[in-house]
């Protein structure tokens, strides 16, 4: 059984899952994996370190694996030049292997893993029962968009910090990021982007 990503696909999925697995505590072993389904053609995957959820769906070409199979690996950060990703599952040995290919179909680089001996999570049903939360529609309450980079931004001048509060006053007015129970009076405001429909 074969799945072969765009290379920039995958790092989506390792950008957005990957760091959340490889942040998972030590003492949870099965968080520290990817959970991926394949369904037709996209592959689901999902991730957790305790504290956070993450999901994406990304496109990729599969070869003999079955609708809604499902595989636990870890993350694998990909080498430089890389083009595509294989991704070759051997139930026979319970092992599979991450291959990295470049633009000529030369292999980078390759690890070969046993499989996850831990039962799975079950990170898709949790993260459907947290989605539910947001209404039918899935914008909650009130939806308003924000530059990452200005969230970063805000995020940096409390990471020192055990703990931070977002306030929340409607979807137009700035929200506010402060530590809470600290000695400095430390706020930063943060404009949300309008939403255009």
């Amino acid at each position: 059984m074969i799945a072969k990503f765009d290379v920039y696909n995958y790092k989506d999925m390792y950008r957005n899952c990957g760091v959340l697995a490889a942040t998972a505590p030590e003492d949870h072993p099965a968080w520290r994996y990817l959970d991926l389904t394949f369904e037709a053609d996209c592959c689901t995957v999902y991730a957790s370190n305790g504290v956070q959820i993450a999901r994406i769906c990304i496109p990729c070409a599969m070869t003999d694996i079955p609708f809604d199979y499902h595989i636990m690996i870890h993350p694998i950060k990909p080498t430089s030049h890389t083009k595509s990703v294989e991704l070759h599952i051997d139930e026979s040995t319970e092992t599979y292997t991450v291959i990295f290919v470049d633009g000529e179909d030369e292999i980078l680089d390759s690890v070969t893993e046993s499989f996850c001996k831990d039962a799975p999570i079950g990170f898709s049903k949790l993260y459907e029962r947290l989605e539910n939360n947001f209404g039918v529609t899935g914008a909650g309450e009130y939806s308003f968009a924000v530059d990452p980079k200005v969230l970063l931004r805000a995020l940096e001048g409390v990471k020192g910090f055990d703990k931070v509060v977002f306030t929340f006053a409607s979807p137009t007015s700035p929200f506010r990021i402060f530590p809470p129970n600290v000695d400095q009076d430390i706020t930063c405001m943060v404009y949300p982007m309008r939403l255009w429909e």
